[in-house]
């Protein structure tokens, strides 16, 4: 498996520090050996010192591409997570607005149920019943109630749907405002 960019880079300034601790080591050799006199041993040791000081060079070369590389290897895993997120997001809103049209739907068919009655339903109910009973029929008086906790149900969910489309709405401009 070929090294990432990310990787080469760590292991170049690993070498990198490496080679400027053994500078250190070897300039402190190579001072004590000329302070006791041992030019043979300073020499030997000043080879050494430029043979080091090549290979920084060398290796100081391959920085810039390789952090170049590391960026772009970072960018596109950063591009790459962000198209899995917006996959992810799009599911989301996918089955928000799935809910959103099944909810519609039975909006609609409550819509037709009641679109049956009118404010004046009770009214007409009322007139002909009366005028059922005045001619002997024996209507019933009892009082149709539609359930309040259904009703108390309904006006939640309308809340809820409400709130709902209005954050959709309000979240969606702040994501594309962060652009």
């Amino acid at each position: 498996m070929t090294a990432t960019a990310h990787q080469r880079l760590e292991s170049l300034t690993q070498q990198l520090s490496d080679i400027a601790q053994r500078y250190d080591e070897l300039t402190e050799q190579r001072d004590h050996a000329v302070m006791v006199g041992d030019d043979a041993q300073a020499d030997l040791i000043a080879d050494q010192l430029e043979q080091l000081e090549r290979d920084r060079k060398r290796l100081a070369a391959k920085v810039a591409p390789l952090t170049d590389a590391a960026e772009k290897e970072s960018q596109a895993a950063l591009t790459k997570e962000g198209q899995k997120l917006a996959k992810n997001a799009d599911a989301m809103l996918a089955e928000i607005q799935s809910v959103f049209d099944e909810c519609q739907g039975y909006a609609e068919k409550l819509a037709a149920a009641a679109d049956k009655l009118n404010m004046h339903s009770a009214i007409h109910w009322m007139i002909v019943a009366k005028d059922a009973r005045q001619k002997g029929g024996k209507p019933q008086f009892a009082t149709p109630r539609f359930n309040p906790v259904t009703l108390e149900r309904m006006a939640n969910i309308r809340n809820l749907l409400d709130y709902l489309n209005g954050d959709l709405s309000a979240k969606s401009v702040q994501a594309r405002s962060n652009d």
